[in-house]
């Protein structure tokens, strides 16, 4: 076995790439004495380095290689040979890109706690350089981004709206020309992007961007719940991972509130179905391809009244297969929740 790395998996062009061969045999024990062969191919597979590497005691080596200042940029890879003709015994890529380090760090403030979309909170912005000057006079750009969620916070668990209802991510950028005050802080406003309706809770994500003076970006973001519009139905499995086979699935049904407290909703109906998925094979312009086909069979359902106090419990015999649980509200507005498990 032959056993290669370079220190670091990204370098600039005029930087020296240092790697490390070792050569072991079966019980893992050096081979002295064996002189192998390194080579080093360019982004585009043409060999740009041929050297050959005595043993240098214990089995190990050490390359290193300068790039040239004009270097191409992409993935070069080194090759380590017993026998040049042969097959490479071992193999490692790295980058090389016109990257420079960080020298800027800035925090990003939000509220804590869950954010409404009718009144979006500011974000503060407090740069400062490396070397300890604050980051004044710094351009800001970035975005406000809306995502779905599972979870509410509080509710360890319980997984709110419906599994199939996942809606596309949404951006929208911030206003532009903003930048940092003389003492490298900012206030920015969030701009909400158009978002769909849906029974699942959503996540706002600040994600800013400063540049210092040579245009080397520095990217941020800070995440926050946000508060529903209306009731949210949750449910949580009373068992860890799959319902054995012939027994019983439980479930805790609660409902929370915009105020993400828990909620009263007098009448919720709950359905439990067995979820059968069997796949349909075609063939078009001579390759084949296949998409799912999904039926569901209810197996078990009822009503239940969800309050502020107390969670209702949601049980039904299972045989073996896939489930799912889905609960809706059936007086006011919309609102239902679902998950899927297994049995067997």
């Amino acid at each position: 076995d032959v056993f290669l790395a370079t220190e670091r998996g990204a370098y600039r062009p005029g930087e020296t790439v240092h790697a490390t061969i070792l050569a072991r045999d079966p019980r893992a024990e050096a081979i002295p004495g064996l002189t192998l062969t390194a080579i080093l191919f360019r982004p585009d597979g043409v060999e740009s380095t041929r050297r050959l590497l005595p043993d240098q005691g214990a089995g190990g080596r050490a390359l290193s290689v300068a790039l040239d200042a004009a270097a191409r940029r992409g993935a070069w890879r080194i090759d380590i040979h017993a026998d040049p003709k042969a097959a490479p015994l071992a193999s490692a890529s790295f980058l090389v890109e016109d990257f420079l380090p960080e020298r800027i760090d800035f925090d990003l403030t939000l509220p804590e706690g869950p954010v409404t979309l009718t009144e979006l909170p500011e974000v503060a912005v407090a740069a400062r350089y490396l070397y300890g000057a604050p980051g004044a006079d710094l351009a800001i750009e970035g975005e406000t981004r809306i995502t779905t969620a599972r979870e509410l916070p509080g509710y360890p668990g319980f997984s709110f709206g419906l599994e199939d209802a996942a809606v596309q991510a949404r951006s929208e950028p911030i206003a532009s020309g903003l930048v940092t005050d003389d003492a490298g802080n900012a206030t920015v406003p969030l701009l909400l992007p158009q978002i769909e309706t849906t029974t699942r809770p959503l996540e706002l994500t600040a994600i800013l961007r400063l540049t210092d003076g040579s245009g080397r970006p520095v990217e941020r973001s800070v995440t926050r719940s946000v508060a529903p519009d209306g009731p949210r139905i949750g449910v949580r499995p009373l068992f860890d991972g799959a319902v054995e086979q012939g027994s019983v699935a439980r479930f805790e049904v609660i409902a929370v509130g915009p105020d993400l407290a828990r909620a009263a909703l007098p009448r919720v109906a709950w359905t439990l179905a067995r979820v059968e998925t069997r796949y349909q094979w075609y063939r078009v312009n001579g390759s084949w391809n296949y998409e799912p086909i999904t039926t569901r069979e209810r197996v078990a359902s009822g009503e239940i009244a969800l309050g502020a106090d107390a969670a209702a419990i949601v049980e039904a015999p299972v045989r073996w297969g896939g489930y799912e649980l889905k609960a809706v509200n059936l007086d006011g507005p919309y609102t239902a929740a679902s998950t899927a498990f297994s049995a067997g």
